[in-house]
């Protein structure tokens, strides 16, 4: 049978974003981001919040049709929880956010730009509720929407 899986990335200001995936299997899994090689890593956040391992960088990427304009460095998460791996993802960070895990395992974030809660649905649905504007919305990860 075919792996499902599922994506969403929710734009939560100009430089910061939530990657929310699920899958319908249990197989070992990574998630992974290629950036420049050289970049300046401390510019970029890649902060799992749940379902996800550290982070690791085990190598470099060379592309086999080009030149190395094009190399990059990979860096990769493994998937702890396949029915549910959220990561925030935020550039040019000069401000903390705050991560807070409450009660059924939601997920509140806090930062200058942003305020969220992050609250996992049974039926494979997310709902983001925006705690500055007291607006929700619901973000379905299994096949429905």
């Amino acid at each position: 049978r075919p792996v499902l899986h599922w994506r969403a990335v929710v734009q939560l200001s100009p430089l910061a974003y939530l990657v929310i995936d699920r899958s319908d299997c249990d197989i070992p899994q990574m998630l992974r981001f290629h950036v420049p090689s050289g970049a300046d890593l401390e510019k970029l956040q890649l902060l799992p919040l749940c379902g996800l391992a550290p982070a690791q960088c085990p190598a470099k990427d060379y592309p086999t049709q080009t030149g190395d304009a094009y190399v990059t460095e990979e860096i990769q998460f493994a998937v702890t929880d396949p029915s549910c791996s959220v990561l925030l993802l935020q550039v040019d960070v000069n401000d903390n956010t705050t991560l807070t895990t409450g009660q059924g395992g939601n997920i509140s974030l806090q930062h200058k730009d942003f305020a969220v809660e992050l609250h996992s649905l049974p039926q494979g649905s997310f709902i983001i509720s925006d705690l500055k504007n007291s607006r929700r919305q619901e973000i379905p990860l299994n096949g429905t929407g």
